[in-house]
């Protein structure tokens, strides 16, 4: 449309005896919406984590959307399975599109990603975006978050004299460590989720100043 491509909706008019008589058309250029994907690919959740889109219906039900570094852009995935042999992505999607509006939920499950030697546990949190049809998922290994509190722990434990009170400190850094890295890796969700509301309500200046607001966020721009 006018030498740009537009995510797109059109719906026809009809009248009192069910004819179509017109079409209502609603649309938004790409060009801010790729703006939000270069964001997704470059936002880094924990150390190698990562953010991902997948479609949940229709002919792009499994598909990736955004992949990690774009490498398996449109591939379809609905089959995958994790090193359980259970049918994750299927799990994914499944659990987003249950999600009331704006719900994000978290899934563990074991991975293995290319390169990897084994496979790590991973947690994601998911959430469904129903305008675009998009399952977002931010995700990293478990291993990442257990990290901090592993630290705080065993540097408690050595500090005999004190255990009880070393222990009761370190369970709380723990817990409180877990808190702040499930937070973690859904704010880049949440992030997303503003902008994609703005863009389905066509507030676009709203939706770029929210698409900036997130590269600084994150990548410190």
């Amino acid at each position: 449309v006018v030498n740009d491509y537009y995510q797109s909706v059109y719906e026809p008019i009809k009248d009192n005896k069910g004819q179509i008589i017109g079409m209502l058309y609603t649309g938004v250029s790409l060009n801010l919406t790729d703006k939000l994907r270069e964001s997704i690919l470059s936002t880094i959740v924990g150390k190698t984590g990562y953010m991902y889109v997948l479609g949940a219906k229709g002919a792009r039900k499994g598909h990736y959307i955004i992949s990690k570094g774009g490498e398996r852009d449109g591939e379809n995935v609905w089959n995958a399975k994790d090193d359980n042999g259970d049918l994750v992505i299927q799990k994914i999607i499944n659990q987003a599109t249950k999600n009331t509006p704006g719900k994000i939920s978290q899934i563990l499950y074991p991975w293995k990603n290319k390169g990897d030697s084994v496979a790590k546990m991973k947690i994601v949190s998911i959430t469904y975006f129903e305008q675009f049809d998009w399952v977002i998922g931010a995700g990293t290994n478990l291993e990442e978050l257990e990290e901090s509190s592993t630290i705080i722990y065993s540097s408690f434990n050595k500090i005999y004299l004190i255990l009880g009170i070393a222990l009761f400190i370190s369970l709380m850094g723990i817990t409180l460590t877990g808190i702040f890295m499930t937070n973690k890796i859904a704010n880049p969700i949440k992030s997303a989720i503003i902008i994609l509301n703005h863009i389905a309500n066509g507030e676009i200046s709203k939706a770029n100043e929210e698409t900036r607001n997130l590269e600084r966020m994150y990548h410190g721009k």
